[in-house]
């Protein structure tokens, strides 16, 4: 009786192993600012609840049943930038479009779906690269930031290289007194579009200097976010090569060769001079 009692705990533990499917998770990569599907399927049926969650911190992206989204609970940061494709859902489409696309957003989510049928999860591995912004010499330019509206608003660009403070805004108006020299005049913001979540800068004359890394950072009393910017300038005037002087003069050369021709000139003279005196010797005899 005992060693039938241990092959059935045996046996109930390989079978839950066997039926237990090995994690392949999805890989997606996405770009700062930008719209990214993270993708999921399930086997159609009736009844669908879909629930998207953002594993650290088991924060809830996205959430539908009743035919319906429900958001009442959730997470802050994702309102107003998550959606399914509502026409494809009958099909056993739950992918979840997720728009303007922040650095915190990466990370591992899960998609948990269930019908009348079934249950059945996936999960989804988002990383997230920095944007890429290319701006022409001598010309003006945008580097993208938006963030979740709010009061209190707090708005700074940093230059990564050096840690320069490109500009900085709060209180409702611009703070330079710590912006670098080089940005002096350069920079603004859209001011009437701050209240909207729209914290991007406007670089005019932009320079080679200006090549590199920025963060966006913003504060409000809903929370922080951060984003970075790659800008690339193109359209640089090129950089002449040094010239290369010329290879100096040898005067003592030159002044050798003046000598040599006078003495040769001198000399053919005496010759002239000696053998006129010998023509006259000859005719007097």
């Amino acid at each position: 009786m005992r060693m039938a009692g241990i092959k059935g705990v045996v046996f109930v533990v390989v079978l839950t192993f066997l039926q237990s499917p090995a994690r392949g998770d999805t890989e997606v990569t996405c770009v700062v600012m930008e719209s990214c599907v993270l993708p999921c399927s399930f086997q159609g049926g009736t009844d669908e609840v879909i629930h998207w969650i953002q594993l650290a911190g088991d924060k809830t992206v996205h959430t539908y049943y009743d035919n319906q989204d429900q958001l009442a609970h959730q997470e802050q940061r994702f309102r107003n930038r998550t959606s399914l494709f509502k026409d494809q859902i009958s099909r056993g489409n739950a992918s979840l479009m997720l728009t303007r696309v922040k650095v915190q957003d990466q990370g591992s989510y899960k998609c948990y779906t269930s019908t009348i049928n079934s249950n059945e999860e996936s999960f989804v591995n988002l990383k997230v690269e920095d944007a890429q912004v290319t701006c022409v010499s001598m010309e003006s330019c945008v580097l993208p930031c938006s963030f979740q509206g709010g009061t209190d608003v707090f708005i700074q660009w940093i230059q990564l290289a050096g840690d320069k403070t490109v500009h900085t805004y709060y209180d409702n108006q611009d703070q330079l007194a710590d912006q670098e020299q080089r940005f002096r005049n350069r920079t603004s913001l859209f001011k009437d579009q701050i209240s909207r979540g729209n914290a991007s800068l406007m670089l005019t004359r932009v320079e080679v200097q200006d090549q590199g890394s920025y963060k966006c950072y913003t504060s409000t009393i809903n929370g922080d976010e951060e984003s970075f910017i790659n800008l690339k300038v193109e359209g640089a005037a090129p950089t002449d090569p040094p010239s290369v002087p010329p290879s100096p003069s040898r005067p003592s050369v030159k002044g050798e060769e003046g000598e040599q021709t006078h003495e040769m000139k001198r000399l053919q003279g005496q010759e002239t001079r000696d053998d006129e005196d010998e023509d006259d010797g000859v005719t007097v005899k």
